[in-house]
């Protein structure tokens, strides 16, 4: 009965209203019970809430059209009467908004058509707001409603502030800090504005970079601007942005500005593209291909594995993702050797480890654990179940019936006469 378009149909109950409800003496009750005395007590509905309002927050321009929407229905002029505006300490006069001035705000505009015609009130200052200022819009005491007597009993208050004159306001070059120096390369340089950047009439032009950022692109995210390119580490970059470029209230910088930004080096880094099994090319030397930034040697363990280990080893993967376990690949290690990776600081080098050794030593079937000479955790290793062959298995089964076959992994011939075991897993 209190919403706003009633339930089910039906005419919800007045806004703004003193209701009384009367229960009247000798009323029976489903089981004939008498009411011995008559039962009173009166509720009400509010007083007009202001639900929704523009503009809030900023920056804003300097002659916003303003709209406040209501929980109920209204008479605009009337309320016209009991809300004032200030900026600077004075108070501005206030007049009615025209349709051509609601369509030139587009977010005035956007308020006001989504409220119901009777709910909302738009207008305006008769002067314009200066630059910098606080706004404080205030709907007094005693504001009336269309649909009852009662009215308003205390303020409702809203306030946004205006542009101020457009300067930068933070640069930096990490997400979460605001970082100048030893920025992390890779990460973008972001430039941050006291009021959004007109992204329409921005140009790349007019942003200037020494030394010069290979693939620059320049991106405008409202008061970010975000500067990504092929950053190299341990280098001092110089911004320098046109004293033309504008905002979205047509202010220009108006002087050139240059921003320091200095990256550090690479974080160090150590992966692979290999997964938890790897089968090495048979058509080519068998090598284990790793990648790494600024370290100078791994160090490589080999595990002499069986088949039957496979179990085993699928259980240490999931055991060694526990830092604090103390778990060892299963089988035999039988090989341990330092490898130079030789890579430049601060670019990806990749490192492809000789397996030949491995294998003449261990057979056809190893483990290989692979750690940076210095790691900076437990973690930062690299688990393969690496097997040299020339097999190829497939195999699908149904309910009753398990299909297998093998190919050559030469020239993807179909081969017979293959010996193949089947175990739980």
């Amino acid at each position: 009965f209190f919403e706003a378009q009633g339930e089910k149909g039906k005419t919800r109950f007045p806004m703004a209203s003193v209701y009384k409800v009367e229960i009247p003496r000798g009323t029976k009750s489903a089981g004939g019970v008498e009411l011995k005395k008559e039962v009173t007590w009166t509720f009400t509905t509010p007083a007009p809430t202001i639900v929704k309002a523009w503009p809030q927050g900023g920056p804003r321009r300097l002659d916003p059209v303003m709209v406040l929407v209501f929980d109920q229905r209204i008479n605009p002029e009337a309320v016209l009467e009991y809300i004032t505006v200030q900026a600077g300490g004075k108070k501005n006069g206030l007049r009615m908004a025209s349709e051509i001035e609601l369509a030139a705000d587009p977010g005035a505009k956007r308020v006001f058509d989504s409220a119901p015609a009777d709910r909302r009130v738009a207008f305006r200052s008769t002067n314009r707001f200066a630059t910098s200022s606080k706004v404080s819009i205030v709907a007094g005491e005693g504001l009336p409603s269309l649909e009852g007597p009662l009215k308003t009993t205390r303020e409702q208050k809203f306030s946004f502030t205006t542009y101020a004159p457009f300067r930068v306001r933070e640069h930096q070059c990490y997400w979460n800090k605001h970082q100048k120096k030893d920025c992390p390369p890779g990460q973008p340089m972001m430039i941050y504005f006291n009021n959004p950047v007109d992204a329409k009439l921005f140009d790349s032009s007019q942003v200037e970079i020494e030394p010069e950022l290979e693939d620059l692109q320049v991106r405008i995210y409202g008061s970010r601007m975000q500067i990504n390119g092929r950053i190299r580490p341990r280098t001092a970059y110089t911004v320098i942005l046109n004293p033309e470029l504008k905002d979205t209230f047509g202010q220009q910088l108006g002087k050139e500005v240059a921003l320091s930004f200095a990256y550090g080096k690479a974080p160090r880094r150590f992966t692979s593209s290999s997964g938890p099994l790897t089968v090495v090319d048979p058509a080519g030397p068998p090598r284990f291909p790793v990648y790494s930034v600024n370290h100078e040697a791994v160090i490589v363990e080999a595990y002499q594995v069986k088949p039957g280990n496979w179990t085993a080893y699928n259980q240490y993967l999931r055991l060694s993702r526990n830092e604090k376990a103390k778990v060892v690949p299963p089988g035999k290690k039988l090989f341990t050797a330092r490898v130079e990776t030789r890579g430049a600081p601060d670019e990806l080098t990749e490192t492809n480890i000789d397996l030949r050794p491995i294998f003449e030593e261990l057979g056809n079937q190893v483990i290989l654990l692979i750690r940076p000479l210095k790691p900076s955790s437990p973690r930062e290793k690299i688990v393969s179940w690496v097997q040299r062959t020339r097999l190829a298995i497939d195999a699908f089964a149904d309910s009753g019936k398990l299909m297998v076959w093998t190919n050559s992994l030469i020239d993807g011939t179909s081969l017979a006469n293959v010996e193949v075991e089947v175990r739980p897993h």
